[in-house]
């Protein structure tokens, strides 16, 4: 060994024995006969002295005696390397006053916490028991990176001022269904994240739950029947993700609006009360052929975000849609249906985006209408009965179309309406780098709007993204609207668009 080596050697041996004991080994102490007595008596502990004697982060306290129902006094603050709490038989009273610490793996199982002023787990937390386990007057803490499993189909009771507070980074897994009951005092607020992998049923019963975090139902039923709402009628802002086949449940609840992010991940994704709700401020989005249905016959008020992704993925409405300032995104053929096509869609300063479908008899864009994400084709069209179905921008909406290549859907952006456009408001264009083929060049046609017919004209057009020689002309054609390139910047300024120059100057060109 070098002397350098050496130094660092016993450098590293010094910092540990300065750490104290837990640097080198985990002390294990079990409780020895199930008989009741006081934490702090070191008579009932298989170790000369009771754990946490020597001080914090050291002890694997064991309790697993059977016997006689038999309770441990607890009375002051137990700071615990690690703890396995599994007779049945055993009660831990604190007394109101004491607290226990577990820094790394606590097993529960069976047992009973009954009035310690707080069980906080640091590392990983196990309901173990096909029995149950009880926390009584007790709060249960889980700071962030603490990790909750629920391995045992017994039920976890909460009685009086219990509570389970996840906060945020924390994560409690239902490996194994079963009930989660209270006695209606009881609280549950996660900050963090739930996840129900179980199949079967897991109800929160008598238990007012308060999520701000995320709660992710991957098999199975979550059934939450005392949700904490912020307000009457109000999903509050949080996040919900059901997997295809998984439901979630909040039986006995009305809801109306929604304020929280909610995924349905397939066909078979059920919330049951969302369908009532008429107006949406948080994010809801359909994927894997999931059909989000909003029955309520007046419509939809969306305020936040929709988002349908997947050529068999829907969200369908009973009535009207009014996006009012909301963001509307179709994904890789993803469907919004106003009425089955048979209603309205009003886009109020709102956002519709996409390569999609946007079903309704009429569409009226007092906003932005923006087909693909980077190029794509929008569709809008009716319920397919014969009736006509009108696209109409007015005089305050805009259709956003970028061009970055010449193949129409791939290379540009393009609006197929399935009927008749009547068009007012503002063109505006996007040019990009093309990218695989040449630059643009002067007699470039890009048709950038299909239509059954057209009637009506762009009040402006914007052109971005040529430099400041560039120049275009818009021809609206009985079926098609036509953009043709006329002038481009000089050869120098060319060979820096083509390389994705950002040097684009604001134009404005008139129609033809």
């Amino acid at each position: 060994m070098t002397y350098q080596a050496l130094v660092r050697a016993v450098a590293a041996l010094g910092l540990a024995a300065l750490a104290g004991p837990s640097a080198f080994a985990q002390i294990q102490s079990t409780w020895e006969n199930p008989v009741s007595g006081s934490w702090t008596d070191a008579a009932f502990w298989s170790t000369p002295e009771f754990p946490t004697a020597r001080g914090p982060d050291t002890y694997l306290a064991i309790i697993d005696q059977t016997g006689s129902a038999y309770t441990i006094s607890l009375g002051s603050a137990v700071d615990l390397d690690g703890l396995r709490f599994t007779s049945g038989n055993a009660t831990i009273d604190g007394g109101g006053l004491g607290t226990i610490v577990v820094r790394t793996d606590l097993e529960f199982g069976g047992a009973t916490a009954r009035a310690i002023a707080e069980l906080l787990v640091e590392g990983t937390l196990r309901f173990t028991s096909a029995a149950g386990s009880t926390l009584d007057d007790t709060p249960l803490c889980l700071p962030g990176l603490a990790t909750a499993r629920k391995t045992g189909s017994g039920t976890i009771n909460l009685i009086g001022t219990s509570i389970i507070e996840q906060l945020a980074g924390s994560l409690f897994i239902i490996e194994n269904s079963g009930d989660f009951t209270g006695d209606s005092t009881a609280r549950w607020n996660n900050d963090g994240l739930i996840v129900k992998q179980s199949p079967g049923d897991t109800r929160v019963v008598g238990i007012a739950f308060n999520n701000t975090g995320t709660v992710v139902v991957e098999q199975g039923a979550f059934i939450v029947e005392n949700p904490v709402l912020p307000s009457a009628l109000t999903l509050g802002p949080a996040t919900y993700d059901i997997g295809d086949g998984a439901r979630f449940d909040l039986p006995g609840t009305t809801l109306a609006t929604n304020e929280a992010t909610v995924i349905f991940r397939g066909p078979d994704s059920v919330f049951d009360q969302f369908s009532n709700i008429n107006t949406n401020r948080g994010t809801v989005r359909a994927e894997g052929g999931a059909n989000v249905a909003f029955t309520p016959t007046l419509g939809l008020v969306n305020e936040g975000v929709l988002i349908a992704d997947g050529n068999s993925s829907r969200i369908s409405l009973g009535g009207n849609l009014a996006n009012n300032g909301g963001i509307v995104t179709l994904l890789n053929g993803g469907v919004v249906s106003s009425a089955n096509g048979s209603g309205s869609v009003n886009n109020n300063g709102g956002l519709l985006q996409g390569n999609g479908t946007i079903q309704g008899a009429t569409i009226l864009n007092n906003g932005i209408v923006s087909p693909g994400n980077s190029p794509g084709v929008l569709i809008t069209e009716g319920d397919g009965s014969g009736l006509p179905h009108i696209y109409q921008q007015g005089p305050a909406g805009t259709l956003l179309i970028e061009i970055g290549g010449r193949t129409p859907g791939i290379g540009h952006d393009v609006l197929e309406v399935r009927g008749i456009a009547l068009l007012d408001g503002v063109l505006q264009l996007e040019f990009l780098p093309f990218t695989g083929e040449p630059p643009v060049t002067p007699g470039d046609q890009f048709q950038i709007l299909l239509a059954e017919g057209i009637d009506g004209r762009f009040r402006d057009v914007i052109l971005n993204g040529l430099g400041g020689e560039g120049a275009v002309e818009v021809f609206i054609n009985p079926g098609v609207v036509v953009v043709v390139v006329v002038s481009i910047p000089a050869p120098g300024s060319l060979a820096l668009l083509g390389l994705g120059a950002v040097f684009a100057t604001r134009r404005r060109r008139a129609v033809s």
